[in-house]
């Protein structure tokens, strides 16, 4: 049944799945799944591949854009054409990451690297930091030297001082993507309004260390993403 499925499965194209410092997509489909790690419901493809990219026994997953469904896997997946379509896609990670980053949760303790909590059901880095793939811990969000393509995510959630960058009309991938690729400043964070499909960016410059966290604030219907360090080439 489970390889019905993936057969059938529908991905993002290269072009939204963002690429990815130590990611490597290609452009088959895969229906050998013999051991999965996890079966769970993610907001985009960035949330899949953040989701591998921070669990210690994940090395690839595959990623169903029509239902959100994310599976990840503990071996690098065979590799077989079966016909799927040009826009079929998995990723898998190269970096080993620390314990319990990214994993399920239910409680704060089962999250037991340092700076980090259990938020919307899986282990990330507590409010104003993310995550630094060169030493694999958690840092404050302006501190990272380069910046990358994956997001600490935070529910329910907005910044509230003026926005850098506004954009219209826009859904919530492709609103990660402009943050994650854009050269007119480094954006740091934004919040995405669903309802309104609105995609408010930062760069955080000129806000002072201190006054940053000050500055999240509680809002239904919006998802704030904290972008991480960039991944270290290997």
């Amino acid at each position: 049944m489970l390889k019905t499925v993936l057969a059938s499965l529908l991905f993002v194209p290269l072009s939204m799945s963002l690429s990815m410092d130590n990611y490597g997509v290609e452009n088959i489909c895969d229906t050998s799944y013999d051991v999965i790690i996890d079966e769970s419901a993610t907001r985009s493809i960035l949330h899949c591949s953040a989701l591998c990219s921070r669990s210690m026994f994940c090395q690839s997953f595959i990623y169903n854009k029509q239902t959100k469904y994310c599976i990840t896997s503990p071996t690098y997946l065979n590799q077989t054409d079966t016909g799927c379509g040009n826009d079929i896609r998995y990723g898998y990670s190269l970096s080993p990451p620390p314990i319990s980053m990214g994993l399920p949760c239910d409680v704060n303790a089962s999250c037991t690297a340092p700076l980090t909590e259990c938020r919307d059901g899986i282990c990330q880095c507590i409010p104003t930091y993310v995550f630094n793939y060169s030493n694999l811990s958690c840092i404050f969000i302006k501190n990272c030297a380069e910046y990358g393509t994956t997001y600490q995510t935070m529910v329910d959630e907005e910044f509230k001082t003026n926005d850098l960058e506004r954009l219209d009309g826009i859904t919530e991938d492709e609103c990660a993507t402009y943050c994650a690729t854009t050269t007119s400043y480094t954006c740091r964070l934004f919040y995405y309004d669903i309802k309104y499909s609105k995609c408010y960016l930062y760069d955080l410059e000129t806000i002072p260390a201190s006054e940053v966290a000050g500055n999240y604030d509680p809002e239904n219907g919006c998802i704030l993403y904290q972008r991480d360090c960039a991944m270290p080439y290997v």
